[in-house]
């Protein structure tokens, strides 16, 4: 009798945390409305990482003084970014990083 009520009691508690789990689950999306379910890396992310890498050859007309030797596309990323290689007119190595950090959708 004492294992029958036993069991009971863990079977009446898994089913009382189970219903206090979702409930908590529907609250959270009925306050946060996301949109987007999938922020890392999301698809705009990678979009918008892709097209600025395909932009070298319009940014490198807009550089005075700087060549691009590199565009490096890391899209696997949680945050995808863009990595330029330049060089100057002197011959020195330089390089900027584009990251995409897409935000929670409002």
């Amino acid at each position: 009798m004492r294992n029958l009520t036993l069991s009971l009691f863990v079977y009446k508690f898994a089913f009382f945390i189970k219903q206090k789990s979702t409930n908590l689950h529907q609250q959270f999306q009925n306050t946060f409305r996301m949109k987007t379910l999938f922020y890392n890396p999301s698809t705009l992310e990678v979009e918008f990482t892709n097209v600025i890498a395909n932009l070298k050859e319009e940014i490198q007309q807009q550089l005075s003084g700087y060549t691009i030797t590199k565009v490096d596309n890391n899209v696997q990323l949680d945050n995808p970014r863009v990595v330029f290689t330049l060089q100057d007119s002197d011959g020195d190595r330089h390089e900027l990083m584009i990251q995409f950090i897409q935000r929670i959708d409002d």
